[in-house]
């Protein structure tokens, strides 16, 4: 064969081998879109079948123990396991029951051979939230992979079963990020319940520098539990690691600083220009004369963030704004600025000016004004 007989029958090949490989994939994809679109159908006749039960008080299903094999079957009930409320979701769970469907998909779990299937598994017991997984799903927060352990603490928060929170909190040092922050959202789901466990596990490991901490803390805000205050202060003032501050001062800001203003004033006067920035902001509508000097000296730090949310928490009370509208005077052109954009956010600079076109203005309004209007200027 001479090389341009080789070069075509190479180019037939490459098209003929093309072509075979485009016909494979066209039908695999109409395969799967026909699966896909049985398995819909399936699905809504069960829907209908399981509301026809519901509607006729449990006396309409007619269905065979093997139809719990059925994915389709197992994502109806799943769709109407999360919106039905009352009387009509204890019957859901009565079928869950009656068809084992969620001993079924926890033997699918413990089975290791096959990931995907084990995934699926452990997302359909977290959306049944079924109490008798329970203890499947706590076995499973240790297990190799990682979207398992998730979904089997979320599993557990939805069910509200207790006795796992322990158990996800002693998990969060050894978790990557990922999956650290998705065990936080579970104990949130838990709300109150959680607050005293995690305070407990904050105070046993903040001084061990344990990388869960900070997650607890955090967490500790997004419940909002004021119980959780007083602890949080303790820990803030007991703390040496500046993430652990952090995260204290953060869900302080959030949940308020109770009555002992002295640790968040302390961190307001740290080293750390981060844990600075926030404790002025936590500081933000406390009517106590003792943090004006702080928030005063925050005023004209040398960074942004520190000396904007200073300046926001002196916004937030009367004596602090006089504060501000004496600095608009002062020789500090960062310090101006930041009281200036703060008496601004406060709604002082249209007060100032109605105030000046009623004839009642007085001369810190006019200062005010000219220093924004020459703001302005300086701009364009």
């Amino acid at each position: 064969m001479t090389g341009l007989e080789i070069l075509r029958l190479t180019v037939i090949l490459i098209f003929a081998s093309n072509a075979v490989l485009l016909t494979v994939l066209l039908t695999y994809k109409g395969l799967n879109r026909r699966r896909t679109l049985a398995h819909a159908r399936r699905r809504s006749a069960y829907i209908a079948v399981l509301s026809q039960h519901l509607s006729a008080s449990g006396e309409g299903v007619r269905l065979g123990k093997r139809v719990a094999e059925d994915e389709a079957f197992l994502d109806a009930v799943i769709d109407l396991r999360t919106v039905l409320v009352g009387q009509e979701a204890s019957e859901i769970t009565d079928l869950v029951d009656r068809y084992g469907i969620s001993e079924q998909q926890a033997a699918k779990l413990d089975d290791s051979r096959n990931v995907g299937q084990r995934l699926r598994a452990a997302v359909a017991l977290a959306e049944l939230a079924d109490e008798s997984a329970a203890h499947v799903l706590l076995d499973h927060l240790t297990d190799k992979e990682p979207e398992i352990r998730i979904q089997c603490a979320r599993g557990l928060a939805r069910m509200r079963w207790t006795p796992a929170i322990g158990v996800i909190l002693k998990q969060l040092e050894h978790e990557t990020p990922w999956v650290r922050s998705r065990f936080a959202d579970s104990l949130i789901t838990f709300g109150p319940s959680a607050t005293w466990p995690l305070i407990a596990y904050i105070k046993s490991n903040h001084r061990l520098g344990n990388r869960g901490v900070p997650t607890a803390i955090r967490t500790l805000a997004a419940i909002g539990d004021p119980e959780a205050i007083g602890p949080t202060i303790e820990i803030l003032d007991d703390a040496n690691d500046i993430e652990i501050q952090l995260a204290a001062v953060e869900t302080l800001g959030v949940l308020g600083v109770g009555p002992d203003i002295y640790p968040i004033e302390k961190a307001a006067r740290s080293e750390d220009w981060r844990l600075r920035a926030k404790a002025s902001k936590a500081l933000s509508g406390i009517n106590d004369e003792a943090i004006l000097p702080t928030l005063a000296i925050g005023l004209h730090d040398i960074n942004w963030w520190v000396r904007r949310n200073a300046a926001g928490a002196l916004a937030s009370t009367l004596q602090g704004r006089e504060i501000l509208y004496s600095t608009i005077l002062g020789d500090d052109a960062h310090a101006r600025d930041a009281a200036a954009e703060a008496l601004a956010d406060a709604g002082e600079v249209i007060a100032a000016r109605e105030r000046i076109a009623n004839g009642l203005g007085a001369t810190r309004d006019f200062d005010l004004i000219e220093y924004v209007e020459g703001r302005k200027v300086l701009t364009t």
